[in-house]
């Protein structure tokens, strides 16, 4: 017989069931036995009966002693069918072993199937960054040698790009909040550091992955603009989301774009600041987010990339 230690799972699991039929098979036998043991009985008694009122002693005597052996016989084997079933029960309900060897492969069971379901969501979580990068795509630009310099579509005048230099750039840091939770507190900044008097810069933040695009803090919406119409006209920091059908395209594609609530002029030398901006990132699976920060003007065919991007791997 095979030790309990050397079964596999499914051995085990066979081993109970049939030990299961076998007490079920022991106890309708025993259940049978006690009813010839009964029925016997009865006989003997009617033949007692039968004995006092008849005068044909042997006869009845040799019946009942056929009885009484057939009795003894029977009772004896339900005697070894009650010891058999009382150790089938022990089988099952007493060995410590087995019991907790069958409760070792439930909980590996259950494990797995934590994994498996675990292993969806990655998978669920995938295919959703495979369907937004596909989004993406056709928006990408076209790299270029030098992807921080700032560029123009069109250009007559000589002299006229030498004038126009930026710089943009992020100053953030990371706070924890547990092990998948992050917030991102930070500032981006813009410096006219050329000779050209620029004109209401146009702000984009792009995320990788698309998923993560959120931004909080001193950022107002197009409704909170137009009813808050006392906001200073002379603060020029003062930022709003766009707020459009083509906005909520490129969100999906995960770009956040932001703009001057007033107009603004951002002259030689000066610095204008998005202040005290707040990402959240919560995520349940191992990746790395990369915000990166755009900046275009309204009046002239002008877009620069921030010196530095927001890099986190969690």
């Amino acid at each position: 017989m095979s030790k309990l230690s050397d079964l596999s799972h499914p051995r085990l699991v066979l081993r109970t069931m049939y030990y299961q039929d076998m007490t079920l098979k022991l106890e309708k036998e025993v259940a049978f036995k006690d009813y010839e043991i009964s029925k016997l009985k009865k006989q003997l008694k009617k033949l007692q009966a039968e004995n006092n009122g008849r005068s044909d002693e042997r006869n009845h005597k040799e019946k009942m002693e056929q009885y009484n052996q057939q009795l003894q016989k029977l009772e004896e084997e339900n005697k070894q069918l009650k010891e058999k079933l009382e150790s089938m029960k022990d089988i099952q309900t007493s060995n410590p072993e087995l019991e907790k060897k069958i409760e070792g492969f439930e909980e590996l069971l259950s494990e797995i199937q934590i994994e498996l379901t675990q292993k969806e969501k990655e998978v669920d979580y995938y295919k959703s960054r495979v369907k937004n990068l596909e989004k993406r795509a056709p928006h990408l630009p076209v790299p270029q040698s030098d992807h921080n310099k700032l560029t123009l579509d069109t250009s007559s005048e000589k002299g006229y790009k030498d004038d126009l230099a930026i710089i943009t750039y992020f100053d953030y840091s990371i706070v924890w909040q547990s092990e998948n939770r992050l917030i991102i507190r930070g500032d981006f900044h813009i410096k006219n550091i050329g000779n050209q008097t620029l004109k209401n810069p146009v702000l984009c933040f792009r995320f990788s992955p698309p998923e993560f695009s959120n931004m909080k803090g001193k950022i107002i919406s197009v409704d909170q603009a137009a009813a808050n119409k006392q906001i200073s006209q002379h603060n020029a920091t003062n930022w709003m989301f766009l707020e459009s059908e083509w906005a909520e395209d490129a969100k999906e594609r995960g770009e956040i774009w932001i703009v001057p609530i007033n107009d603004f002029m951002l002259n030689e030398g000066e610095t204008v600041s998005l202040n005290e901006f707040q990402i959240p990132v919560q995520t349940e699976f191992k990746d790395t987010l990369i915000v990166e920060g755009f900046v275009y003007f309204s009046d002239i065919p002008l877009k620069v990339k921030s010196s530095n991007n927001i890099i986190i791997s969690f």
